[in-house]
């Protein structure tokens, strides 16, 4: 599942971009497994991170 969106980047306005994540991943701790997730919107264009997004598919 991609979980791309439209949003708003610092450097490049308002523009496409897609969630990275940018959690640990796999950990234990005291016996009990577990997944990190921490979902972070980036630009497609530049690559910073946005400081606005909404997720979703959008009609061109």
């Amino acid at each position: 599942m991609s979980r791309v969106g439209y949003g708003t980047c610092p450097e490049c306005g308002d523009v496409p971009g897609h969630m990275v994540d940018e959690g640990i991943g796999p950990y234990e701790f005291w016996g009990a497994k577990g997944v990190h997730h921490d979902w972070i919107p980036e630009c497609d264009l530049c690559g910073e991170t946005m400081t606005e997004f909404e997720e979703g598919p959008f009609d061109a």
